[in-house]
């Protein structure tokens, strides 16, 4: 609106019938443009703006029933001082309820009220409630904070930038040079703001400007965000997601790890912070974009976002903490800004109650000890494990100890709902297979973490695969396949396959349903077999002589979450045993030394490991480099790894890491030891190994 209009707003009103109402009401009605709202109306009367019959009002203002018509007797006008020092504006505001109300004037009909406010005061109360701040001044350009919650769409914002420029551009200059955001942000979204001025054969509509009408060039934008999930490896590790987009399908997002967080409040037990920094185009919202198509969306309240359990009021979880550029002159610029509080707060919520429910639950461990099965073995491992045997973490019970949750809460809301999460991907489960843990989702990292560090030079023509034996509802070689997706983005998604074998043919029919419904039906093969026949996987023995035969590509990552429970331990706890009866025996006991599966898992990969070498029309099973991770119970590490150092390991474990490529001994053994890894709670969960010939 201009000078002309405002002034216009700001004619004497007579006061009519029809206007029985509180002052501020009045003034909001009849002044809407100069006093929209009962702070302003407030503020208005605090600084002398507001004049009836041509005396100025420094009253504060009250709720009155009504305008008060005229009588035959002089009406006087109460000026009463207010003082605003604690009000803390610069315009001065009251507190309408702090002073007895018949110290306020009160309309009468034909009163005359006018209003003295000009362009000036409104254009300077708009700006001050834009939370936008100077951050630095360059030559040809400034740059800007702006909070969350500020629209740069808003017609203030452009305001807001005029009377916040620096001493060398005064408004006069802005004016007749304008300046434009070069970047935009959304309403929810915090960060810089790059301003820039721009050239004099500009275009007059510079509603969509880029670099290119501006002196300035080059410019590099970094994003801090905070995502669901464990996004990358390791702190430092970077990596770039290409998903087409709407508005810019060309354009690619390089992300920077920058911290883990512990959370209870996540499928696989992270919440990662990123840096990111868009790639070939500035396109709006590309960084959410770009990771609302990965498994690790931004924490936010957004259509292109996922609220988090524990802030869903706290807005959006990204900002834009730094912008750099080259100016007029050629040098490069850097502003930086630090990331909103926010973010450190939620981090040290999440890791406070992650790490006080790692107590709760070590405690329970410890005092499970003291149940023994008839075989003397402790049940630590047993009340570890079944703790985390909800759907994945999604339930409350999952976050419970074993001695606050009464017995019949034990009935699984996994299997009431057929559905249980892991690693944020949603599986159908029945009681035919056993509901997938959090804790397991270490295999998952730990597979393909040494797989990939070392094909980090894979070539595009190769092809990944992978191998689940007793793969129950196919949980882990899903997520293994969707994560080598992630890991190696230019990958032709068809190269990355696999085949899921389990002993159950119930439990495959599971596995093929969710194999269908995350749409890798021609990715994913089922076969029904068991661990030690793993060798028959690529036999040609079958064939008729002289027929041509496809030679199967071999195994690059073998992964497996056998039985380990004892099932005598059935008898610990009443408790337990509810639990426990609720998934399939044959998915959570081994025989009564708790190790049998193990050496049949041994004996499988030896046999495969032999029959290739022996050329008995037999194919090589699992690549060389092939990577194998197993999972363990707590406290189980040392005995299974004696089984595979004397069943498959071509070294000892003490000098594994001395083993060179192409080592084997005379009875076949191929393998050798790489790492423990410990799930989410510190425990021992799996160990991962590696074919070196």
């Amino acid at each position: 609106m201009n000078k002309t209009e405002i002034q216009r707003a700001a004619l004497p009103v007579t006061v009519t019938p029809e206007d029985s109402r509180t002052l501020h009401k009045f003034l909001r009605a009849r002044f809407p443009t100069l006093i929209p709202s009962r702070r302003q109306a407030l503020e208005a009367v605090a600084a002398g703006q507001v004049a009836i019959n041509g005396s100025t009002i420094a009253a504060p203002i009250h709720n009155t029933s009504s305008c008060t018509p005229p009588t035959t007797t002089a009406t006087t006008t109460t000026i009463a001082s207010v003082s605003t020092d604690s009000i803390g504006i610069s315009v001065g505001t009251v507190d309408a309820g702090a002073v007895d109300a018949t110290a306020a004037p009160e309309l009468k009909i034909g009163d005359t009220v006018s209003v003295t406010r000009t362009a000036e005061d409104v254009t300077r109360r708009a700006a001050e409630a834009v939370d936008v701040n100077l951050c630095a001044d360059f030559k040809g350009a400034t740059v800007f904070w702006k909070a969350a919650g500020v629209s740069m769409a808003a017609p203030a914002f452009l305001d807001t930038l005029r009377t916040r420029m620096p001493p060398s551009v005064s408004e006069q200059v802005f004016d007749a040079m304008p300046m434009q955001p070069l970047n935009l942000l959304a309403k929810a979204d915090s960060g810089l703001i790059l301003v820039a001025k721009l050239k004099a054969n500009s275009p007059a509509n510079t509603s969509n400007i880029d670099s290119t009408d501006t002196n300035i060039s080059d410019i590099q934008l970094v994003y801090r965000c905070m995502v669901h999930g464990r996004a990358g490896l390791a702190k430092g590790d970077q990596f770039t997601l290409a998903t087409p987009l709407q508005d810019a399908p060309d354009c690619s997002t390089r992300f920077t790890v920058v911290s883990f967080t512990r959370t209870r409040n996540a499928s696989d037990g992270f919440l990662t912070t990123l840096d990111a920094t868009p790639l070939k185009s500035h396109a709006h919202k590309q960084v959410l974009g770009h990771l609302f198509a990965s498994p690790n969306p931004v924490i936010g309240n957004s259509r292109l976002a996922k609220q988090h359990r524990t802030c869903r009021d706290k807005g959006m979880f990204l900002s834009l903490i730094s912008i750099s550029f080259v100016d007029s002159d050629g040098q490069r610029c850097l502003v930086t800004h630090p990331e909103p509080t926010k973010f450190e707060a939620l981090r040290k919520k999440e890791e406070k109650f992650f790490l006080k429910k790692q107590d709760e639950i070590d405690a329970a461990v410890r005092d499970s000890k003291k149940f023994k099965s008839d075989d003397g073995n402790h049940f630590e491992e047993n009340a570890s494990r079944n703790l985390d045997c909800t759907n994945g973490g999604n339930s409350d019970i999952a976050n419970d100890t074993i001695s606050s949750i009464p017995k019949k809460s034990f009935m699984n809301p996994a299997y009431i709902r057929q559905e249980a999460e892991f690693r944020g991907f949603k599986f159908k489960v029945t009681p035919s297979v056993m509901i997938p843990r959090q804790s397991s989702s270490v295999l998952v990292d730990r597979a393909t973490a040494l797989f990939s560090q070392q094909h980090h030079n894979l070539n595009q023509d190769s092809a990944i695969r992978v191998l689940d034996m007793g793969t129950g509802s196919a949980s882990l070689i899903i997520s293994t396949v969707k994560h080598l997706e992630f890991l190696f983005p230019t990958f032709d998604p068809a190269r990355i396959t696999g085949i899921a074998f389990d002993a159950s043919s119930s439990a495959l029919a599971v596995s093929r349903e969710n194999i269908i419904m995350h749409n890798l039906a021609t990715r994913i093969e089922t076969k029904i077999l068991t661990f030690g026949k793993v060798a028959s996987l690529f036999s040609n023995s079958s064939t008729p002589s002289g027929a041509a035969v496809e030679v199967p590509l071999p195994i690059n990552i073998l992964l497996c979450n056998p039985p380990y429970l004892s099932p005598t331990s059935r008898k610990i706890a009443s408790i337990d045993k509810t639990m426990l009866d609720e998934e399939p025996p044959e998915a959570l006991y081994a025989g009564s030394s708790q190790f049998e599966a193990y050496h049949e898992i041994a004996d499988g990969i030896l046999s495969s490991d032999s029959n290739y070498a022996g050329g008995n029309g037999a194919y090589r099973v699992f690549a060389r480099g092939c990577v194998f991770a197993v999972e363990i119970g707590h406290g189980m590490a040392e005995k299974v790894q004696r089984i595979f150092q004397e069943k498959i390991c071509a070294v000892s474990l003490s000098n594994s890491s001395d083993c060179g490529d192409g080592f084997a001994d005379s009875d076949g053994k191929r393998w050798r030891f790489v790492e423990l890894g410990r799930d989410f709670r510190g425990l021992e969960r799996c160990l991962v190994y590696e074919k070196i010939f």
